[in-house]
């Protein structure tokens, strides 16, 4: 971003970035453009203001409308902006607030439906030994640091003995999420379908009738903040165990195979060398490192996990420290969020913000 706006000379527009992640996507922009951005909600102000100004717009992705990007499109220049893959300590929907993210000029990667820049970074990209060497060294900080997307503090007792059986553990996501709508599935409706999680569960026996199955539901759906929501019942009709409070790294550990839609969860499992079934069409398929059920034509070349590790978290995303509020690096960011996992208050902290989210949700703010 900071080449090509070296000579900007009015503040990006930023529009329906939710008001706990407004300080780091700040900081954030502000490193990346030389100015402050001006946040709005109101779309029309948005488009407005950066055409008077002649100005970005960048926009929340999984809030823009179609029709409205191509609105946008045709007037100005515009960017998506979204949680990045190494976020916080707690849930997004739980009102905490990001520490990474990504601005993408050409899709967003969550969307096989059109390129983004992610995908032609890892089409096209060539690396150096020493970049690679910097995705390895990222992977061996993850994995041994245990740092996910949220970092939620779960159980790992309830784990089933899988008795030489394939251990196989099937990730739930929110039901109507952007990253599963624009799936491109061979095997599954994810467009429409009325409970992608229930699909999947159900094909996934289909395709493993002795295996060891056991379902994590996504948290946002967990906390009843997103939908996607099956009983136990509907669970245990396909699977072994039904399991909402797992530690999902602890669950990760556990499995021998993780079965998925495009759940970050799957990009999580190929740090910690497991095998990953995707059936949507999540950043990280398509590069074989994945057992994909996905037609994806733009994506032919193979990359290492090193490689992908490096393009995804170096070249694609942006890092902020909430303690020197200042941008970072993705390895300092990992080692923040392993000390505050530590931190009792954090905790407490999290939980009463997703209280706090879940009544909002229930009285309709």
């Amino acid at each position: 971003m900071t080449a090509r706006f070296a000579s900007l000379s009015s503040p990006p527009i930023v529009y329906s970035v939710r008001f706990w992640n407004r300080k780091a996507v700040g900081a954030i922009i502000t490193a990346a453009y030389g100015y402050p951005p001006l946040f709005v909600n109101d779309f029309s102000r948005a488009l407005s203001l950066a055409q008077l100004n002649h100005a970005p717009l960048i926009g929340w992705s999984s809030r823009v409308t179609a029709e409205q990007a191509k609105r946008i499109q045709s007037h100005v220049e515009f960017y998506r902006i979204e949680d990045g893959f190494v976020r916080s300590v707690g849930l997004g929907a739980g009102l905490n607030g990001g520490a990474s993210f990504v601005v993408d000029g050409t899709g967003i990667y969550y969307d096989a439906s059109q390129p983004s820049d992610l995908e032609v970074l890892l089409q096209e990209q060539n690396l150096t030994p020493m970049e690679v060497a910097r995705g390895e060294q990222l992977i061996t900080a993850l994995v041994s640091q245990n740092i996910s997307k949220y970092n939620l503090k779960g159980s790992d007792k309830g784990l089933p003995n899988s008795a030489g059986k394939e251990a196989i553990l099937v990730v739930g996501q929110v039901a109507d999420d952007a990253s599963v709508r624009s799936s491109l599935s061979q095997v599954l409706d994810c467009e429409s379908s009325e409970n992608i999680n229930k699909d999947l569960l159900a094909h996934t026996r289909s395709v493993y009738p002795d295996a060891c199955i056991v379902y994590k539901p996504h948290p946002d759906v967990v906390s009843g903040l997103r939908a996607g929501m099956l009983s136990e019942s509907e669970v245990l009709n396909y699977a072994d165990a039904c399991l909402p409070q797992v530690d999902i790294m602890a669950a990760i550990d556990w499995c021998d195979r993780l079965e998925t839609v495009s759940s970050l969860s799957g990009f999580e499992a190929l740090l910690r060398g497991k095998q990953v079934t995707t059936y949507g069409s999540p950043f990280y398929a398509g590069w074989g490192l994945t057992q994909d059920h996905a037609d994806l034509p733009r994506r032919g070349r193979e990359r290492s996990l090193a490689e992908l590790v490096y393009l995804a978290l170096v070249e694609y995303s942006h890092y902020y420290h909430p303690h020197t509020q200042q941008v970072c690096t993705p390895e300092a960011l990992i080692d923040y969020l392993a000390q505050q996992k530590k931190s009792v208050w954090v905790a407490v902290k999290t939980r009463v913000l997703t209280a706090v989210s879940w009544l909002g949700t229930q009285l309709g703010l």
